[in-house]
């Protein structure tokens, strides 16, 4: 599913609901150039297509959720993804070492956080971090989906790709759209 058409549908429900799907306006080419020479590498063109279209969610405005989850995740605008990865970059050095309570699923790599690791949702200031992964472990897919857990913090698998994480959160909010959006009111 593209973010085009999971916003066209995302936008039904809010309309539902009674909200309007409020977003910022897109990345400049300029910003999106500058994030991915801070990355080193070029972005997934599905999630390049997403800031594209816009620069994040409007503050309060929750975007997605995992498949099978009710966590509410507002997108990180270009500058956003910059802040919070300068942040992961930094407590990564307190936390070397770390061992995860339960062990990682195979395809996502050790470590605290990696460089190639893209964040691009926020729940709960960061209680959960939605990452686009670029750097897997075998038998893991570049661009896969993973989420950092926090207590105990944990790095889970979510989707294969941006699209596919895009087709599970629209299944979730529609299984239960008045749960989605009971934290608008919060």
């Amino acid at each position: 599913m593209t973010f085009e058409t999971y916003l066209k549908k995302l936008g039904v429900l809010f309309v539902e609901q009674g909200y309007g799907l409020d977003l910022r306006p897109p990345a400049s080419e300029a910003q999106i150039a500058a994030l991915e020479a801070s990355l080193g590498f070029v972005l997934d063109p599905a999630l390049r297509t997403a800031w594209q279209v816009a620069d994040g969610s409007q503050t309060g405005i929750s975007l997605f959720t995992r498949h099978g989850f009710l966590e509410n995740f507002d997108f990180l605008s270009v500058d956003e993804v910059l802040e919070e990865r300068r942040s992961w970059a930094a407590m990564a050095r307190r936390y070397a070492g770390y061992a995860e309570p339960v062990p990682r699923d195979e395809r996502i790599a050790a470590g605290w956080f990696l460089p190639e690791w893209v964040p691009f949702a926020r729940f709960g200031g960061g209680e959960l971090i939605l990452m686009q992964d670029h750097a897997p472990s075998n038998p893991g897919q570049a661009v896969q989906i993973i989420a950092f857990v926090h207590d105990p913090d944990t790095m889970e698998y979510v989707a294969k790709n941006f699209d596919g994480f895009l087709q599970g959160s629209l299944e979730t909010i529609l299984e239960d759209p008045e749960e989605f959006f009971f934290s608008f009111d919060a």
